[in-house]
């Protein structure tokens, strides 16, 4: 059984070697050092409820673009974003307003 971590090297935090120097760099033995400060009663506990890791780039593209397919533009859909392309009426008094000299 192969008990090695994977290692990602688009992910820079995932190459053992950066993540040493990247340690080294804030002044850390150990990414639990760095959350030393932080009450044992505030730290999250347990496992994130997390999609298992896509192992390729065609299913990372499959996976962002279900989740942009979910999107709907505003004209599949009531918008009230805006004004639109409806006519709007200037009243005189914003007329008045703008053509002011100070």
């Amino acid at each position: 059984m192969n008990t090695k971590k994977p290692v990602y090297p688009y992910i820079p935090n995932s190459v053992p070697d950066v993540k040493a120097e990247m340690l080294r760099t804030v002044g850390a033995l150990s990414i639990d050092e760095l959350y030393a400060d932080i009450p044992a009663n505030l730290r999250f506990k347990g496992k994130l409820n997390m999609p298992d890791r896509l192992t390729s780039e065609a299913e990372l593209i499959r996976h962002v673009d279900g989740l942009l397919n979910k999107n709907r533009s505003t004209r599949e859909t009531l918008s009230f974003l805006g004004a639109g392309c409806t006519r709007t009426r200037i009243t005189d008094a914003s007329k008045l307003c703008s053509s002011t000299r100070a």
